[in-house]
């Protein structure tokens, strides 16, 4: 059976059509994550007024979508000391004197986080 133009398929299970309205979307999980960073104490209050118990804190955080980073490695040789340092970006001023001076020579694993 042919499909029409009238029945023509728009979208599929990767990608889905847009609403008819041009208006900013925010989910609840957007909501709840704004005010879960805010500087705010208000904010801060507010969120965690939002959960009746700690479950369902824990589960929302379980279900929060997971930040992307990277694993950046110096001097992989076999040493007995390794060095794992948080950092936005392995090139800036801190992470290039941990590698250079403070932690120099031995196996340091840069976890790059939040500059993307």
């Amino acid at each position: 059976m042919p499909i029409s133009e009238k029945n023509e398929i728009r979208s599929n299970l990767l990608q889905c059509p847009l609403d008819n309205n041009d208006k900013l979307f925010f989910t609840l999980m957007d909501h709840l994550n704004n005010l879960f960073m805010s500087n705010d104490p208000g904010d801060i209050l507010r969120f965690y007024d939002f959960f009746e118990n700690r479950d369902q804190l824990i589960k929302w955080m379980k279900d929060r979508p997971k930040g992307n980073y990277r694993i950046v490695e110096f001097n992989r040789d076999e040493n007995d000391i390794i060095v794992v340092i948080p950092t936005i970006d392995v090139n800036r001023k801190f992470a290039n004197t941990c590698r250079e001076e403070i932690f120099k020579g031995l196996h340091i694993i840069f976890v790059e986080s939040g500059g993307f």
